[in-house]
């Protein structure tokens, strides 16, 4: 008696782009060992589990069951099913195909060559901003940080569907410049920004840091071969801080801008005003 299994380059896993609207067809082939000399009736349904990476019938994808006959003679046969495209960022989700019951007959004692894995991978992230970064927006909101904490799978899926409508935005959160605000984090993490990130999220927000002591055109605006060199180069500006300016002794405002009016305004006060142009 024959053996059914499917067959083929993705007999055992395919995958899929999932597509922004309609539906297309994800094919999977199943064949007898040998030909019979009688019809062959094949069983198949599809399935799906629970959680994350499990894809929802009736919204990713069509749920298919029915029978394939194969006729005396005839050795391969294909089963189709639909996946259903959207523009919801959901991360790779899957679905089996099985084989289920087999008349003249047998079905693989292989459970890997009776269960068809399909990966439906998310092409969504093409209308992410370009500077759209999971952690980045974590540590930009302490509401979305204490819901989901490092998780950056949740807050791509919470800017799609929540963030960008209420508004937020993808890049509060800078990581140099936490790392140029405190010396010893540039001292543990030197320009890693993803550390710096997750450092604010876990630890920094609770310790009373602040994500944004430093600016880079204060910094640039104190020394003039600092402004030669990068111009208005904010990123280079805090890169310089961490990795030279401190050690060389620099401080990231010599006057701030406040000191200085204050001054201008005390220089006023003193002096008669005609005496300004004389």
């Amino acid at each position: 008696m024959p053996v059914v299994a499917f067959s083929g380059p993705d007999r055992y896993l395919q995958s899929t782009q999932e597509g922004n609207s309609g539906t297309h067809a994800v094919t999977a082939q199943v064949s007898l060992s040998a030909p019979s000399l009688s019809t062959v009736a094949v069983q198949y349904a599809t399935s799906t589990s629970s959680g994350d990476q499990w894809a929802t019938s009736g919204v990713d994808f069509t749920a298919t069951s029915g029978t394939l006959f194969f006729a005396p003679g005839e050795t391969t046969k294909a089963i189709t099913v639909s996946v259903i495209g959207d523009t919801v960022y959901e991360g790779r989700e899957s679905f089996f195909i099985n084989l289920t019951e087999a008349t003249g007959a047998t079905l693989s004692l292989n459970d890997t060559e009776t269960r068809n894995l399909v990966d439906i991978i998310n092409d969504d992230l093409s209308s992410l901003p370009d500077n759209f970064n999971g952690l980045d927006y974590l540590a930009s909101y302490g509401d979305l940080a204490a819901a989901f904490g490092t998780d950056e799978h949740a807050a791509t899926i919470h800017y799609f569907t929540n963030g960008r409508a209420e508004g937020r935005v993808a890049d509060n959160f800078n990581g140099l410049d936490y790392l140029a605000s405190y010396g010893d984090l540039a001292a543990a993490f030197g320009t890693d920004e993803r550390a710096a990130a997750l450092h604010y999220i876990t630890k920094g927000r609770a310790e009373g840091r602040v994500a944004d002591n430093f600016n880079g055109l204060d910094y640039l605006a104190s020394y003039g071969d600092l402004a030669a060199a990068f111009g208005t180069d904010e990123h280079a500006t805090a890169l310089h801080y961490i990795t030279n300016g401190r050690a060389e002794g620099r401080v990231p405002t010599l006057i701030a801008p406040t000191d200085f009016m204050m001054q201008v305004e005390g220089v006023v006060a003193h002096y008669p005003s005609d005496l300004w142009f004389s």
